[in-house]
């Protein structure tokens, strides 16, 4: 059974499955988890959440920490608030195949 996250998105909710995702950064409005699921030789897939308020270093910090919690209860579903401005909601999501050091 997957570990999830929920986050706000319209009026309801959005889902992501965290099981492999070993890191979290910011970048401008968005968060991006990279999963340690090769996609092809040096590549690893990147999810980034496009939200509608900018995602700070702090924000990025306590999303990995839930995550890594959400990892360790098997079948987890919790919800994510950026802790910076709990209004923020998510515009988009989209996954891609990024080089990682």
């Amino acid at each position: 059974m997957a570990s999830l996250i929920e986050m706000k998105y319209g009026t309801g909710t959005l889902s992501l499955n965290v099981d492999g995702v070993f890191r979290v950064d910011a970048d401008s409005n968005n968060a991006v988890c990279f999963y340690n699921t090769p996609s092809s030789a040096g590549s690893v897939w990147a999810v980034t959440i496009d939200m509608s308020e900018n995602v700070t270093a702090s924000d990025a910090a306590a999303l990995e920490l839930l995550i890594k919690r959400a990892q360790q209860v098997e079948g987890s579903k919790t919800l994510f608030e950026l802790p910076s401005n709990s209004d923020a909601t998510v515009s988009s999501m989209a996954v891609s195949s990024e080089t990682y050091p």
